[in-house]
């Protein structure tokens, strides 16, 4: 079915992105529908083969009916000075492929994301030599709408992060925008939308960074001695019940409508409830299988209820630690691969798993539910908005708990086609459930809350609905928690526990390789004002902070540091600039100067606080 140059470019897709595969393309090109789009071909006066897309207005050429190699180095020119490894370009449209390699001429080092927003247009271009040889370029990755558009928020997420979001080039290569005016506009609030969330999370970490610390000290022997996510993965097949369903219960308003049906599937489903919705559910005689509490300042209210203790329990080294000492539950932590611990975990060959989170403990619900390996996720109390002029169920905090004066909100489609009052974090929240259910094609999701934003994606029921078409058979539930034991054997444990009581002394020696440092970029200061830039020595210096960063890349130490120093991590980020030997040098320096003293100064009052705070983590390592 495919000529040699067809199968280069698809193949150029597969290697760089694990998640396709061959069936992916099998599959689309046979399932091809038909568009009011069709794409022509036509040769430029210079004898170049270029494309023409015909809609019911007109003909729109993609490329240069003149000199199609010219206009698209013309284009490609006002881009010409971003050739910065940690920027990243998004390209909305393919084209021949002409126009984003003269760009990638000119930017060498970037990542390039490219979306095109037509199915017509990929097939037809993928027969080009030109395209093949730029989608096998190991920094060019395709999302392509109804094939692999999936792939666009994985892409985001991989490659745009707070220290190169400023870094970002936006844009659309000739005519797109104007042939496809919506699919730009919703590929502009995606984007949009991503860099959103980077602030949003960098402004929650800085908030609650103190929290973060704490919990993180208290908690490091828990993690260590329970039970990790990892453990269940694909756990309901493993164990037999892949046809179980799952009910996620969030904790909108909504909820109060339909909990009293809840009690009727306790045999019938796998209940996963957050924790803003325990005391609803518990109040109502319904014990859920498992719970989920990821934030450190959820309040102790929430849990107060004295079976919650008995309940599974999925936490983060972040959580509130007062919560997880109440528990006498099997505790299954998520952990970052960025944190502190999961350096450890990494040198004992142990695998560590975060959730794919958008903000909320219901993003994280369901990132854990299918990890678990759930094919059919009912939501309940999902409503990402203020029906009424409610923000929770009633018993989720044991009050009314209305609408905040001096908000902003605004109105969004609900699930009955009417307008619904939400607010900013709440719409960010609904965005990631609808990438991440884009994504997870293969799974069933069912919106069971009877309210609330419309969930792009999700088959729409009531609860009635569900039980009468899906809950009809009961399953033995405590299948999944048989035969598991804590993560790490017990000898696995005290090795891990010896490295943390031996984390005071590698302090001293962080302190020295800061104070150093500190040295080495207040000399880099002076020499680069006095040489402009243009000296051996310069070039020597630059390497010896190189070695100092991979130092402080590689030491565990520095994963909990960072929490310490994160205003002044957050705003080095902010300021990054790459150094680059083919540039004007004396300013980049100067800037590499500045910024290095100020994440080392930053660091070094870390090393005075967290030698204070260090009996917080070793008196209960040591005491067991």
């Amino acid at each position: 079915m495919w000529s040699e140059v067809e199968k280069k470019s698809i193949q150029g897709i597969i290697d760089k992105q694990n998640v396709i595969n061959w069936k992916t393309f099998d599959d689309a090109y046979e399932d091809r529908k038909q568009s009011d789009v069709g794409v022509l071909e036509d040769i430029s006066n210079c004898e170049e083969k270029i494309q023409v897309v015909k809609t019911d207005k007109k003909l729109w050429y993609l490329q240069s009916r003149y000199n199609a190699a010219k206009a698209a180095a013309d284009w490609a020119k006002q881009f010409e000075n971003i050739n910065n490894p940690n920027a990243v370009m998004i390209i909305f449209g393919l084209g021949n492929g002409e126009h984003i390699f003269k760009l990638i001429e000119k930017n060498k080092n970037c990542n390039v994301i490219i979306y095109e927003p037509c199915e017509q247009i990929f097939w037809n271009a993928i027969k080009y030599p030109l395209v093949a040889e730029l989608l096998c370029l190991p920094n060019v990755y395709i999302c392509v709408q109804g094939i692999c558009d999936n792939l666009l928020q994985i892409c985001f997420e991989t490659f745009i992060n707070y220290a190169n979001y400023k870094m970002v080039l936006y844009c659309a290569l000739p005519n797109y925008d104007v042939i496809f005016p919506d699919e730009y506009s919703i590929m502009q609030q995606k984007y949009l939308y991503e860099i959103k969330r980077i602030i949003f999370n960098r402004n929650t970490e800085i908030l609650f960074s103190k929290e973060i610390i704490r919990n993180t000290l208290k908690l490091t022997k828990d993690v260590i001695e329970q039970y990790s996510i990892v453990q269940l993965e694909n756990i309901v097949e493993n164990k037999g019940l892949d046809n179980m369903p799952a009910i996620l219960v969030a904790a909108g308003p909504s909820l109060d409508k339909n909990i009293d049906k809840l009690i009727e599937l306790k045999t019938r489903a796998f209940i996963m409830v957050v924790d803003t919705a325990l005391n609803t559910v518990l109040k109502h005689g319904i014990i859920p299988d498992m719970t989920i509490t990821i934030d450190g300042h959820k309040p102790l209210i929430l849990f107060e209820n004295e079976q919650v203790k008995k309940i599974p329990i999925a936490v983060s080294i972040q959580s509130n630690e007062k919560v997880i000492d109440k528990s006498e539950a099997m505790r299954f932590y998520e952990l970052s691969p960025d944190e502190f611990i999961a350096e450890a975990y990494r040198r004992k060959n142990k695998r560590v798993e975060g959730l794919p989170t958008g903000g909320s403990v219901a993003n994280n619900a369901l990132s854990l539910l299918v990890l678990m390996g759930f094919q059919t996720i009912i939501f309940m109390g999902l409503d990402l908005a203020y029906p009424e002029g409610k923000k929770h169920t009633f018993d989720a905090y044991h009050k009314e708990d209305g609408l905040t004066n001096g908000r902003k909100y605004f109105e969004i489609e609900d699930i009955y086609g009417n307008m619904v009052l939400t607010e900013a974090n709440m719409q960010l929240y609904l965005k990631w459930f609808e990438a991440f259910i884009a994504v997870n094609k293969s799974i069933r999701f069912i919106d069971a809350t009877e309210g609330g934003a419309l969930i792009h994606g999700t088959e729409i029921m009531t609860i009635d609905q569900v039980v009468y078409k899906l809950l009809d058979k009961e399953y033995d539930k405590n299948k999944i928690w048989e035969d598991l034991s804590p993560y790490l054997t017990k000898a696995e444990q005290d090795e891990i526990k010896e490295m943390l009581i031996s984390m005071p002394e590698q302090l001293e020696e962080a302190k020295a390789q800061m104070k150093r440092g500190i040295r080495l970029y207040e000399d880099l200061e002076k020499i680069n004002r006095k040489s402009d830039g243009k000296s051996k020595t310069i070039t020597r210096m630059l390497e010896q902070a190189s070695e100092l960063n991979e130092y402080m890349n590689n030491e565990m130490i520095f994963g909990l540091l960072k929490y310490y120093a994160i205003e002044e991590d957050y705003e080095v980020k902010g300021k990054i600039l790459q150094y680059d030997e083919s540039a004007a040098m004396y300013e980049q320096i100067e800037e590499i100067a500045e910024n290095g003293l100020q994440i080392l100064k930053g660091y070094m009052k870390g090393i005075d606080e967290l030698k204070k705070d260090f009996p917080i983590m070793l008196d209960g390592i040591k005491d067991n």
